[in-house]
């Protein structure tokens, strides 16, 4: 804006009621026209656009709130949503009610971590909220209205210590506390936090979609203990070393019998198949369809090898586990034979589509819902498929 269109800044003074609630100053350009410029209340929390004034509004409608105020406390990754509410006739309301109502109509995201009561909300001179006045929360105020629960186990014990330390809280953590609703974690802390349990054998298991699907430290701690017994049962199977001999012995004629198979069909494509197709439909139209008939073989051979790949894991693995085995032995020449016969499939082809990712569901895979797996990725490289 120049200074000739720049005539006078006056503060709060709009014909609009509503504007003039919500304006922080008023432009005057020289004309009958009135520009307001309305204050900021939306802030980026856990990479989410939060209003304040959208929380704030449904703070005010829950019953024993007179007005309410919301702030972001911290930065980067410890950011905090606080809720300040000045309570109606004195009565504080119950925290837990009000993180409750607000569920109901709001986002998770946008549902503040932490509550507490304030005698009167801090203003400027002309009447509005002063955010940058509200107080800081020290000390976790859920503890006046949630009743914790501490860890009965060993594991649970690691869990909440892990839990403490990635998200900084200043007091012991409840197993039942949800690590994101309650305790404002996000996708950054939950990476670090499966990052650290990586480091001991008992929580080794853990992954982010268990974080996602069981948020409480007893939840948790169920599948640490499913995992771990899983673990030990696998680990204490003993299993001979095999004979490199006999075990080449047996992938050379699998692979003979993978050429025989694949020889034999291309005999009848070359030889059988081919000539018909020429008699009936002559060389120049055969010619001019090939590329079409080349996707119809592509789109039934591609889950045809699909099938056929998970019907060989189902027969000679089953369900993959962890464990230690023993090079050369049994479990060692099945895994390889699921390796082989999971390169029929042509990725390439659905390499970044959507049914490479039902491929890899169909073999065992876990991958979570809304996940893409772009390009680049080798799916063949030992060890990444499996």
């Amino acid at each position: 804006m120049t200074p000739a269109k720049l005539a006078r800044i006056r503060h709060l003074q709009t014909p609009d009621p509503e504007k003039r609630r919500r304006a922080d100053c008023v432009i005057e350009t020289g004309t009958t026209r009135t520009e307001t410029a309305a204050r900021s209340a939306v802030v980026t929390v856990h990479g989410y656009r939060v209003e304040l004034e959208a929380i704030e509004a449904r703070l005010a409608e829950c019953p024993g709130v007179r007005e309410a105020a919301c702030h972001v406390q911290g930065n980067g990754s410890h950011q905090t949503l606080v809720a300040f509410v000045v309570p109606d006739n004195c009565v504080a309301p119950s925290f837990a009610d009000l993180k409750e109502s607000l569920l109901k109509t709001l986002p998770s995201y946008m549902v503040p971590s932490r509550f507490a009561t304030i005698a009167s909300l801090p203003t400027t001179v002309g009447g509005k909220l002063n955010r940058s006045l509200l107080p800081v929360l020290d000390t976790d105020e859920r503890s006046q209205s949630v009743v914790r629960v501490s860890p009965r186990t060993e594991i649970e014990a690691r869990l909440e210590r892990g839990f403490g330390e990635v998200l900084n809280s200043p007091v012991p953590i409840s197993i039942h506390d949800d690590f994101f609703n309650d305790l404002a974690g996000d996708s950054l802390s939950a990476a670090e936090l499966i990052s650290l349990l990586r480091g001991e054998p008992s929580t080794a298991q853990i992954t982010v979609r268990d974080l996602y699907e069981s948020r409480t430290i007893a939840e948790l701690a169920k599948r640490a203990d499913l995992d771990a017994i899983e673990t030990t049962i696998e680990e204490h199977t003993t299993e001979r070393a095999g004979s490199p001999l006999l075990t080449t012995g047996i992938q050379i004629a699998w692979l003979l019998g993978g050429l025989i198979i694949g020889s034999s069909l291309a005999y009848l494509l070359a030889f059988d198949l081919l000539p018909v197709m020429i008699r009936k439909l002559d060389l120049v139209p055969l010619l001019l369809l090939s590329p079409f008939l080349t996707f119809a073989t592509l789109l039934l051979y591609t889950p045809l090898a699909v099938m056929l790949s998970v019907l060989v894991k189902k027969v000679l693995i089953g369900r993959y586990r962890p464990l230690r085995a023993p090079v050369w032995g049994s479990f060692y020449v099945r895994n390889w034979m699921v390796q082989q016969t999971v390169r029929i499939i042509p990725w390439a082809l659905v390499e970044g589509t959507e049914f490479q990712v039902m491929a890899l569901r169909a073999l065992g895979a876990r991958i979570g819902r809304r996940v893409h797996i772009h390009r680049g990725v080798n799916l063949l490289f030992p060890g990444q498929l499996f």
